[in-house]
């Protein structure tokens, strides 16, 4: 695809198994982080789940259930149950969003080792040695065009009574009540989470798959972008990493999604800060 001033972003020179060792590795990092987080809670002596038990409704079934099984333990002589756990542990978020920092970095570690250029090669490779500031207006404009677009999105979904397709809180509700879980959560969303992702699945995996076609390498990015956040918000997902790596493909320059991705992942952040 020809850019601005006749550039050309090419596919990219590492292999295929390096790639895809890459990508087997992020995934073995980040998906043994996330069963790790409750190991590591519980061996600093805090509680396992640092979600709330659910709605309110939840959590009064909870109590009502542990109310019975109380009356029962005591008309038969039993052992008392266990209360139930109806709020998170705070401490295990603040875990948690550490653990998601660390991550991120292995991550973007990983993606460094893959390259095998070296900091400063790689930089070059995706465009990261010229200034963030060129063409700002563009990612600007496409993220707020992409927000607008889901907002109508989750306007139509609520409308045809299918609300489990909707984006879901970015958090748990746990992180509101501790000032040190919220910045943790902010600064590995607003600040590390744009910079990873965006060396993962645009600067490593979209240019290995140039090598296949732009469209290709847009729809394969766009997917494998949208799994990786697990969540039912599939449509969104696929079409936000679809902007992403278009950013990229008629820029090349990895600023472009990294500064899309920051403004993003920032509002969403303050919308749910905003319910503190």
């Amino acid at each position: 695809m020809e850019l601005a001033g006749g550039s050309r972003l090419q596919p990219a020179s590492w292999s295929w198994n390096r790639t895809m060792a890459a990508i087997a590795a992020a995934l073995v990092i980040h998906f043994g982080l996330l069963f790790a987080i409750p190991v590591m809670a519980e061996g600093l002596g805090y509680e396992p789940e640092f979600r709330d038990a659910g709605d309110i409704f939840e959590q009064a079934a909870a109590v009502v259930e542990y109310t019975d099984a109380r009356l029962v333990a005591i008309a038969t002589s039993a052992g008392m149950p266990e209360p139930p756990q109806l709020r998170g542990d705070v401490r295990t978020a603040r875990v948690a969003y550490a653990a998601a920092i660390a991550d991120l970095l292995l991550l973007a570690a990983v993606v460094v080792v893959a390259g095998g250029k070296g900091l400063r090669g790689l930089a070059r490779e995706m465009g990261l040695d010229r200034s963030p500031l060129a063409n700002i207006s563009t990612p600007v404009i496409a993220a707020g065009v992409t927000i607008v677009a889901i907002a109508g999105y989750a306007a139509l979904v609520r409308a045809l009574d299918l609300d489990d397709l909707l984006v879901s809180d970015p958090a748990p509700a746990t992180v509101l009540r501790d000032s040190a879980a919220l910045t943790l959560f902010g600064v590995t969303t607003v600040v590390l989470a744009p910079v990873a992702e965006e060396l993962l699945f645009r600067g490593l995996l979209m240019r290995k798959l140039l090598s296949l076609g732009a469209p290709v390498a847009i729809a394969g990015s766009a997917i494998v972008f949208a799994a990786w956040h697990v969540s039912p918000a599939v449509v969104p997902l696929v079409g936000v990493g679809a902007v992403l790596a278009w950013l990229y493909l008629r820029s090349a320059t990895l600023w472009q999604p990294i500064i899309f991705h920051t403004i993003f992942n920032l509002v969403s952040f303050v919308q749910f800060a905003g319910h503190r």
